[in-house]
């Protein structure tokens, strides 16, 4: 048999113990605690954002998401540290070297405090220079400021104090974090919808915001040391030779981490410089849908970055490959359909989410955006296993590349097309990057062919998608979906032929096992129980 055939059997050859050796129980665990995050955030954010745009208006709430977004392009001051944390804190525990791990954090701490100081600084000079010259009215610059200002402290408290969360996420505690992330949510969103019936602003969602924020950070760090008591931390103890490494990992993370904050953060800021702060609310509406279902995919696919790190150690690389292959192959099952609901029932979901006012304009930007995620998709996990095996370079520059695309067609679009030329430039850059140039790279890296991946891993949730895309339609054609409840009906009608059909004709034996071993049913049946 020949290397292609060899290559072509790949689902078959590739067996569950990828999924299942000595990481059965941490995967299930954390993907069902991520997705138990997720769905709080979603489920929140579903109920919070009409009341939050209805009471502050489509000028305030436009100004709130500027502002996030401003202060959301500090993040990338992490320089990558905070990926290179998680994998070496899995490193270090599976070898159970604890010194190691206490001079890594000592010494990421360090770094960390001064990167606070840096955007607090950053966050006066935006507030003082930057939003002037944005589209805001007047009469409520200085609370725009003032709001920034709480943003950027918010944002520089999360460096020093966030390292914890990344050591939970290196231990694989993602049940940890979320449980804390999750009681955060929650009290935030208390917090928000007292203060705001009462007739406070946006002074008051930046304060509630750092609060509470300080409150998760401070759960975290109690919760490292109870699952390690031997950790030493040590303010301003600098070890040199954790630097080299740490940076060269780091590096192209930061370069990915600006490519994503352009890509995903760019939009609000060009449209509130050519347009009316206003159109900021109608396109982040839109938007909000996209990145609800991107975070969900991203939760489920970054617990496998400290796994692959471990296999890396203990020279498993065919499992490594195998987690590539059936990893994106599920991950695309259970997210297709949920893109091709936005792209059919998305401008209708939006009418009864937020009102009539808001159906056409958001409803247009929601599936130009979601057409480009059949493509970003395909990516997260071939991305997270570069992030385990630091070979995330190919990723990074690909990253770098989509975001200067991006930028430059959104700066040329947005005159002409206004905020649906911005949404087009986004997936422009996605179908052109991630569609093209970032398969060739990740798959030569790890060492699959191109056809028998394609085959294997996303052939088979495009076809089935199409069945659900059917259903969904065949139904529309003879109801309005005007209802929430009309809505999940049309998507019932897509689930009963795309479930079926995947069962007999895409999942082979060995992964409808695996689907069912996946989910640890005696195991949640006993937690219940208790």
């Amino acid at each position: 048999m020949d290397q292609t055939e060899q290559k072509s059997d790949l689902t078959q050859n590739f067996q569950a113990k990828a999924i299942f050796g000595d990481t059965k129980s941490r995967i299930p665990r954390s993907l069902f605690s991520n997705w138990a995050g997720m769905g709080a955030n979603v489920v929140v954010g579903f109920l919070l954002a009409p009341f939050i745009v209805h009471r502050l208006g489509n000028t305030s709430y436009g100004i709130w998401a500027l502002v996030i977004q401003l202060t959301g392009y500090m993040g990338v001051f992490d320089v990558g540290v905070r990926s290179a944390l998680v994998r070496f804190v899995a490193r270090f525990r599976a070898a159970g070297d604890q010194g190691s791990m206490n001079r890594l954090l000592s010494m990421t701490l360090t770094m960390y405090s001064g990167l606070a100081t840096v955007t607090i600084a950053v966050g006066l000079a935006l507030a003082t220079l930057a939003l002037p010259h944005m589209q805001i009215p007047l009469s409520m610059r200085w609370d725009s400021q003032v709001v920034l200002m709480l943003t950027a402290i918010t944002l520089a408290a999360g460096f020093p104090l966030g390292l914890f969360q990344a050591v939970l996420s290196g231990l694989s505690r993602w049940d940890l974090t979320n449980a804390v992330n999750i009681s955060t949510l929650l009290l935030r969103t208390a917090l928000i919808v007292i203060f705001l019936l009462n007739g406070h602003g946006l002074i008051a969602l930046g304060i509630i915001n750092l609060l509470t924020t300080l409150m998760g950070y401070g759960s975290c760090g109690i919760l490292v040391f109870k699952l390690m008591p031997n950790t030493k931390i040590s303010l301003f103890k600098w070890d040199q030779t954790f630097f080299r490494p740490v940076f060269a990992h780091s590096f192209y993370s930061f370069l990915i981490g600006i490519g994503n904050r352009i890509n995903y953060g760019v939009d609000t800021i060009v449209i509130a410089a050519f347009l009316p702060v206003q159109a900021v609310t109608f396109y982040v509406i839109g938007f909000k849908l996209v990145q609800y279902l991107r975070d969900l995919v991203n939760a489920s696919s970054v617990i496998i970055a400290p796994i692959v790190s471990g296999l890396e150690a203990q020279q498993r690389t065919d499992e490594i490959q195998a987690m590539l292959v059936q990893g994106c192959k599920f991950l695309l099952l259970a997210s297709y359909p949920v893109i091709a609901g936005l792209l059919i029932l998305g401008p209708d979901f939006i009418q009864v989410w937020m009102g009539n006012g808001y159906k056409e304009t958001s409803g247009k930007v929601l599936m130009i955006l979601a057409c480009g995620q059949f493509v970003s998709f395909t990516e997260h996990i071939p991305a997270h296993i570069l992030f385990g095996l630091s070979q995330h370079k190919i990723n990074a520059w690909c990253t770098i590349l989509e975001a200067v695309l991006n930028l430059g067609l959104s700066i040329a679009l947005v005159q002409s097309f206004g905020i649906y030329g911005v949404a087009l430039s986004t997936t422009i850059g996605i179908v052109i990057v991630r569609g093209w140039i970032f398969p060739r790279g990740y798959l030569r890296t790890l060492g699959i062919s191109w056809f028998p991946y394609f085959r294997s891993a996303i052939f088979p949730p495009l076809a089935s998608t199409l069945v659900f895309c059917a259903g969904v339609l065949g139904f529309r054609q003879f109801l309005v979906c005007q209802s929430f409840l009309m809505i999940g009906a049309a998507v019932a009608c897509g689930l009963v032929l795309y479930v079926p059909f995947v069962l007999i004709f895409v999942l082979n034996q060995t992964e409808r096992l695996m689907a069912r071993r996946f989910i640890p049913w005696n195991r949640l049946k006993q937690e219940i129980a208790g």
